[in-house]
């Protein structure tokens, strides 16, 4: 074992330090491709195959404290691999005050002039980039980055770089940042590439933008432990291998998808528009002869559905958009505000209303605006990001969550789930306590989820583009591969492509006929993804999401069947992993009582009244206490009763069906 200080290796580094031990010695017993070695006090790898260096240490230091004396230096230490290097960055802060810790430095990568890289934030798309013109662009972890891993490759072979720390716990964001190495003093000498991986910041530093929204510290008397795995194969077909040591570590913790996959296609509808509320129409309901504010659900209901040829349906807004409050569309209270008027209320009326899908053998799915964005009131001045440990907080989002299935949703979407507004290890924590609070219920994660959140919901990817780059209508469909980084790490994921073509007929002027909407639709679950389509299409025939990873993931590196689903605790590492959950047949019907269950076992939400205040959903929020570590979620006072008998009022007010010349 080779260390840059000198120091031999040192015991103790716990659950990551296992990792880097166990990768190594399955390295050592595997194809050997890589020589790594000192020479003249620097690192080498050199591909035992053609004998080129691809790997030079050149004169950079393994670290960066970008001149900052504030930023403290780390120990590294070096494990040579098969197949590329490890390095194991320990930072022990013996001083009296929190510092910031330097950068990660990897390099010189001896790599063409032109390189390609992999787009590892949503689509995974390949791109390509050369000295001298603008750098790929930096990818932050979790906010932008799917997984925090980089692939670098010219025509000779790839470079797989990734980060192995545990996020729930150091609780802060890293920054890959990839840049063109000095210019090398000997002639025909690649110039190359580095890769930084940032954790601080400095005061007042947007580091071009930095994108670091949490940056780390290390408190006085801590010592904390980074590993980054780099491997090299010369196949560039097998660049999957490249990440084999992330995949073990990241499994090892999280596990697989907590969940069971479904496959049918969804048929998306909206309630209206941003842009469609006016005075006489507050809440932008479209269209106007089926305003669910002036004629309840009901008619609405029946044009959604359509043909009911669509296995399942996501509903957006139910309960239409704010008018005043613009800045805080989608509306959090999304629910409980269709409480608050006897014709809105219709919702909940298993004939007529939303309420009745499940009934009418249609799977139902509902779209919680911000989720995680707290408005206490119809139109808010404001909001405020989803404090758990807030009881007011967890009142409110219970009851919009609780209502949301006792509408019969067994789908529930989560609008702005986004790292930016409530960070990872906090919003991580909170989906546990919903999974536990409905344990039938399927969560989906928008804008794009990291892979950690990945293993507990499904995740939306926003299927379509409405860019200037946009020059012909087919340029609408944005997702062009499978998620290569999702399939690889996460065999079993639920992942949603979602398509729309309001832009098409806004800039082109053209209506996009149905047929070539299903083989829009069949194009992206041949890729992987199931299928999302707006507006009023026919299904025209059965879709199926295929398992991409069987096909995109080399038959040596696919984990098997059975271990797709891997339930594990990263709280309680060394417990044996869960069982995976039963198969449900999602048979339409919400939760195992019927319309009207809650897909957990759970009581009913508050009825239509209450207090009367807006956006209150009446006076009681079904709140409940959360204890943690296992514990289970207080069930809301409340009778059921009570919520058939407001469904019954609001029908008797004329809230369901009028006639209209």
């Amino acid at each position: 074992m080779l260390s840059r200080t000198g120091w031999g290796w040192r015991s103790g580094l716990g659950t990551i330090g296992a990792a880097v031990v166990a990768s190594f010695a399955a390295a050592v017993a595997g194809d050997h491709t890589v020589d790594v070695f000192q020479e003249n006090g620097v690192y080498l790898m050199r591909d035992r195959a053609s004998h080129r260096i691809i790997y030079d240490q050149r004169k950079l230091l393994m670290y960066d404290t970008r001149k900052d004396a504030s930023y403290l230096e780390p120990q590294v230490e070096v494990v040579p691999q098969s197949e590329g290097i490890d390095f194991v960055y320990t930072f022990t802060n013996d001083g009296g005050k929190q510092r910031r810790m330097a950068d990660l430095r990897m390099g010189t990568f001896v790599l063409d002039d032109t390189i390609s890289y992999r787009d590892v934030r949503a689509f995974c798309e390949e791109f390509s980039v050369a000295h001298g013109k603008s750098p790929p662009p930096t990818y932050t972890y979790p906010g932008t980055m799917y997984a925090p891993v980089y692939l670098l490759a010219d025509k000779y072979g790839t470079f797989g770089i990734s980060l192995q720390y545990p996020l729930l716990e150091y609780q802060h964001d890293v920054n890959f940042r990839v840049r063109s190495a000095p210019m090398p003093k000997t002639e025909g000498v690649l110039r190359g590439w580095i890769l930084d991986i940032r954790i601080s910041l400095k005061d007042g530093d947007d580091s071009g933008g930095g994108n670091i929204n949490y940056p780390g510290f290390i408190q006085p008397g801590e010592t904390r432990t980074y590993v980054v795995n780099v491997r090299y194969t010369p196949n560039n077909d097998n660049w999957m291998q490249t990440l084999l040591p992330y995949r073990d570590y990241f499994r090892s913790v999280y596990g697989g998808v907590h969940y069971q996959r479904e496959n049918g296609p969804i048929k998306g509808v909206t309630t209206g528009g941003l842009s469609d509320t006016t005075d006489d129409n507050p809440y932008g309901f479209t269209p106007e002869k089926f305003r669910p504010d002036l004629y309840g659900f009901a008619q609405w209901v029946d044009m959604s559905l359509g043909h009911r040829d669509w296995p399942e349906i996501m509903i957006f807004k139910p309960s239409g958009n704010y008018h005043r409050a613009k800045e805080w569309n989608f509306p959090f209270l999304y629910m409980s505000h269709l409480l608050t008027d006897p014709k809105l209320a219709t919702a909940y009326d298993t004939e007529t209303g939303i309420a009745s899908i499940p009934r009418r053998g249609v799977k139902l799915g509902l779209w919680w605006g911000r989720a995680i964005q707290v408005a206490k009131t119809w139109e808010p001045v404001t909001s405020y990001p989803l404090d758990p440990n807030d009881p007011e907080h967890v009142s409110l989002a219970f009851n919009e969550l609780d209502l949301s299935v006792y509408a019969g949703a067994t789908t529930i979407g989560l609008d702005t789930y986004s790292h930016r507004v409530v960070p990872t290890w906090i919003t991580y924590d909170w989906l546990r306590r919903m999974r536990a609070r409905h344990p039938g219920v399927k969560f989906v994660i928008e804008p794009i989820a990291t892979d950690v959140m990945h293993t507990l919901a499904a995740m939306w990817l926003r299927g379509w583009d409405e860019s200037s780059s946009v020059e012909k209508p087919e340029d609408v469909v944005r997702i062009k591969n499978p998620h290569y980084v999702a399939d690889f790490l996460l065999p079993g994921h639920e992942t949603w492509g979602t398509l729309r073509y309001a832009y098409v007929k806004a800039r082109f002027g053209i209506d996009v006929p149905e047929e070539q909407a299903m083989k829009d639709v069949a194009y992206y679950a041949s890729m992987g993804y199931r299928p999302v389509l707006f507006g009023h299409y026919g299904l025209l025939h059965p879709v199926v999401a295929v398992e991409s990873w069987l096909t995109t993931v080399p038959a040596h590196l696919q984990i098997p069947r059975d271990q797709w689903v891997l339930i594990r605790d990263p709280y309680n590492p060394d417990a044996e992993p869960e069982p995976p959950p039963p198969h449900d047949d999602r048979d339409g019907k919400a939760g195992d009582s019927g319309g009207g269950g809650s897909g957990g076992g759970q009581d009913a939400p508050p009825p239509f009244g209450g207090s009367g205040k807006a956006g209150g959903g009446g006076s009681h929020h079904g709140g409940g206490s959360f204890t943690g570590g296992g514990g289970r979620v207080s069930k809301p006072e409340f009778d059921p009763d009570d919520v058939a008998e407001a469904a019954r009022r609001a029908r008797n007010r004329g809230g369901d069906r009028v006639e209209r010349p």
